[in-house]
């Protein structure tokens, strides 16, 4: 649900179906992958692996971030750009 939500803002935000959903894939899967070249520290808090991490909480994993701290974190990523695609929407339809 926090994924489609997270959607639904970047789709709010850009407003081009081709766009959004080339964003949505690329700041999901791709970011992830990016960040753990560059930094493990970093790359932990990417949206795609605090979803590994809540599923896979029953087995702890090195150097990943708690199920409540993923919740948190997945939760201001989707106030984040729902509220930024609720001021695009606002500014530009008004």
């Amino acid at each position: 649900m926090l994924f489609a939500l997270l959607g639904l803002g970047t789709g709010t935000v850009i407003r081009h179906t081709a766009g959004a959903i080339a964003v949505f894939a690329g700041c999901t899967l791709l970011a992830s992958i990016q960040l753990t070249f560059i930094s493990e520290g970093i790359a932990r808090f990417a949206p795609e692996l605090i979803f590994a991490t809540s599923v896979a909480a029953v087995v702890r994993q090195p150097n990943s971030v708690s199920v409540t701290i993923g919740v948190v974190l997945m939760l201001a990523y989707c106030a984040s750009a729902l509220g930024l695609g609720a001021f695009v929407l606002t500014r530009r339809d008004a």
